[in-house]
């Protein structure tokens, strides 16, 4: 029965990282959309005029870095120890 524990406690931990792994797709797909209307903003700026050069204040929307998550925070690393071995 040591192997099929073994076996379960694997399936167990290979559910877990699927899920995160699941989560850190969503996350990442909704920054692509933030990062993509970001760049439409600052394309459009830039080509109606607001953009003018050594001046920032024409670029909304940069205060926001930290909603976009640009540095992800680190996650749950995969230890082998977590599963027990016989």
């Amino acid at each position: 029965t040591a192997d099929i524990e073994e076996q379960v406690a694997i399936c167990s931990l290979l559910d877990s990282l699927e899920s995160k792994v699941n989560i850190l797709i969503g996350q990442y797909d909704k920054r692509i959309v933030h990062l993509e209307e970001l760049k439409k903003s600052i394309l459009q700026q830039a080509f109606s005029g607001e953009l003018t050069k050594g001046s920032a204040s024409g670029l909304t929307g940069l205060e926001d870095e930290q909603d976009l998550g640009v540095a992800a925070e680190p996650q749950e690393s995969y230890n082998e120890k977590s599963v027990t071995r016989s």
